[in-house]
């Protein structure tokens, strides 16, 4: 691959591990670790611990933010445990929609065009984007980076460059079912995770339902 064409793949993801450690720092999560004095042991140590005790404080947008920071820590061994809870709770909480595809194009970068999750993220990346921040001022950016995800997965991974070819393709592994493609996302990210969960996915799924409740609520108090 020319530095060029490495280039051109990097930028599918531009919106920079957008939402990666300046984003963190910016947030005011994390510090430099060098510059802190810490070694990546150290800030990594720290920053696991944040993840436990907000998510215990229910704060999951911050949960989130310091995943971020922490699946960018490409030198640390557990860094795909990092990545894999990140998406979790991207899914399950109240997370903006940039961020959520962010993340799904995230890992799709980091496992390549042509894993097995390549086409699925995708598919989940768009059918977020159907029912989630449908009136957020980036959404279209958000649209517009899922179109990157299929053609990293359909062009550059599966050859595919026609539209008869990505129809077929779609058909071919079943990226048109969410019932078929979702499961086999959340068993992979699972996988990826093990036992390093930091996070109880027990009391999210809890505030994700407490949330819906009350929203469907309002819904019905407003109609």
């Amino acid at each position: 691959m020319s530095d060029q064409q490495a280039g051109a793949k990097r930028g599918i993801f531009n919106i920079e591990v957008a939402r990666g450690k300046t984003f963190a720092q910016e947030k005011g999560l994390v510090e430099e670790a060098e510059e802190d004095g810490r070694s990546p042991e150290e800030d990594w140590a720290i920053n696991v611990n944040a993840v436990t005790q907000l998510s215990r404080a229910g704060q999951w947008e911050r949960v989130f933010d310091t995943l971020v920071y922490l699946s960018t820590r490409e030198s640390n061994p557990k860094v795909h445990a990092a990545m894999g809870q990140r998406i979790w709770v991207a899914l399950k909480a109240e997370i903006p929609i940039l961020d959520v595809t962010t993340s799904l194009s995230a890992l799709q970068t980091m496992l390549g065009e042509r894993h097995l999750l390549a086409g699925p993220l995708a598919s989940l990346a768009n059918l977020m984007c159907q029912h989630r921040g449908l009136d957020d001022p980036e959404h279209a950016l958000a649209v517009s980076q899922v179109q990157q995800m299929f053609e990293l997965a359909a062009k550059e991974g599966a050859g595919i460059d026609n539209d008869e070819g990505f129809q077929n393709w779609v058909a071919e592994h079943k990226l048109d079912q969410p019932d078929h493609f979702i499961p086999f996302i959340m068993e992979m990210i699972e996988a990826m995770v093990g036992q390093e969960w930091w996070f109880s996915r027990e009391a999210l799924q809890a505030d994700l339902d407490h949330y819906q409740a009350q929203k469907e609520a309002q819904q019905a108090i407003s109609s």
